[in-house]
């Protein structure tokens, strides 16, 4: 018997631009290289860590690359969920806006820490699929979208007040 296999990864380039970003200013620099698929990169607002997601453990699961060591730290969320995706970073460059899909038909927004020390569930809807996330320039609010009467539309979410308002 013999049975195609397809063995395949998807790992992580940096590639320095030219002034005004028109061309390249070097070669392309591996980030990783490992045999796993490392997709949703999110770089940070200091230019120096990347936030991703990676199939390393078997799931998507959010990491935080340094880009000078190339050393991997991963996020440690609370409970079990089915992958991480679209790991967003707060301008603060503290904190990061993650989406996660949970077993069953649930997916929710999380703000975690990027150095451990707080995780917070801001939003659970009950269907399964990654959010679009885009933060304010201010940190104060971000954006998403989210299906209302199966049309897709805009929400502003405040992180003081925690309420989200269709736009």
């Amino acid at each position: 018997i013999a049975v195609p296999e397809l063995e395949a990864s998807r790992n992580l380039t940096r590639l320095a631009l030219a002034p005004g970003g028109g061309a390249p200013a070097g070669p392309e620099e591996p980030l990783t290289s490992d045999r796993v698929t490392d997709s949703y990169p999110s770089v940070s607002p200091d230019s120096r860590r990347v936030a991703l997601v990676s199939d390393t453990l078997g799931h998507g699961e959010v990491g935080v690359l340094d880009g000078d060591s190339r050393r991997r730290e991963r996020l440690h969320l609370p409970g079990e969920d089915a992958a991480q995706a679209r790991p967003v970073w707060m301008p603060d460059g503290r904190q990061l806006l993650i989406s996660r899909s949970e077993a069953g038909t649930r997916s929710s927004i999380w703000i975690v820490a990027v150095d451990g020390s707080r995780a917070e569930e801001l939003l659970t809807r009950t269907q399964q699929g990654s959010w679009t996330l885009t933060p304010s320039p201010d940190g104060k609010l971000f954006l998403y979208m989210d299906a209302v009467n199966g049309v897709q539309q805009a929400f502003a979410f405040d992180l003081v007040t925690r309420k989200a308002s269709q736009l």
